[in-house]
């Protein structure tokens, strides 16, 4: 999919009020390397506005994640080549033999391209691959008090993604800890570097103590028509970066 930024100021004030919604826990645009918004973790490569991981890279966020079984919105936009399976977007919280039910993961699936929750202890899966090497807008909700991993709902470029399995052995009750970006920093803490690690691009992540609606969702992914429309109706001056 055309991932595209439109940087003309009234095109830009615009499509803020499009995607401005309360409870931003934190995001991450990845457009100044010198300040990606936490600490590095191996060697990223920041190319155009995105973080590139080979599988060995990250970032440690400092800001906690939503605890116990808030409600909770991430969104990315991803891009990963077939076959490159099990990358972490977001991973916190403990994954030891007394923290069951407490880590959350926001990941690509470990043996197909699907996206999946995981909490150590449960899962839930969707059905539509992203993993064919273009730019696509991942989402993943979860209501205020629904620990049932079977009710979480995922988007893929605005359009909500049918889970097609999940495990409900541990309900979702996340510790409120440190989120890591492009891998689980708790598996690298136990020695599991490599687990979960992203190869591929990440760009645009954001986290929400607060479960958007499937039209909040669409309206973090501007189709690339409209923004032409915000754009000719300021004056036609319009300076663009698009990109397949």
């Amino acid at each position: 999919m055309m991932k595209a930024r439109v940087i003309l100021s009234m095109v830009v004030v615009a499509l803020v009020a499009q995607v401005s919604f309360g409870g931003l826990v934190g995001q991450w645009t990845f457009d100044d390397p010198q300040n990606p918004g936490g600490t590095i973790y191996g060697d990223p490569v920041f190319s155009s506005g995105d973080m590139i991981l080979d599988g060995d890279d990250g970032l440690n966020t400092g800001i906690n994640g939503v605890a116990g079984a808030g409600a909770r919105t991430i969104s990315a936009w991803v891009k990963v080549d077939d076959g490159n399976y099990g990358g972490s977007i977001i991973s916190y919280g403990d994954h030891s033999a007394t923290g069951l039910g407490t880590r959350f993961t926001f990941k690509i699936n470990n043996d197909s391209g699907v996206l999946r929750c995981e909490i150590a202890g449960g899962f839930s899966i969707g059905t539509t691959s992203v993993t064919d090497g273009q730019w696509h807008h991942v989402a993943l909700t979860t209501a205020e008090g629904d620990g049932d991993t079977a009710n979480v709902k995922f988007y893929i470029d605005g359009q909500q993604d049918a889970v097609a399995d999940y495990g409900n052995a541990n309900p979702i009750d996340s510790d409120a800890a440190e989120m890591s970006i492009g891998y689980s920093k708790a598996f690298y803490d136990l020695g599991w570097a490599g687990a979960m690690e992203l190869i591929g691009g990440l760009d645009d992540v954001r986290v929400y103590d607060e479960q958007l609606s499937s039209s909040e969702v669409a309206a973090l992914v501007p189709e690339p028509a409209t923004m032409s429309l915000l754009a000719i109706g300021a004056f036609g001056l319009i300076s663009s970066r698009k990109r397949k």
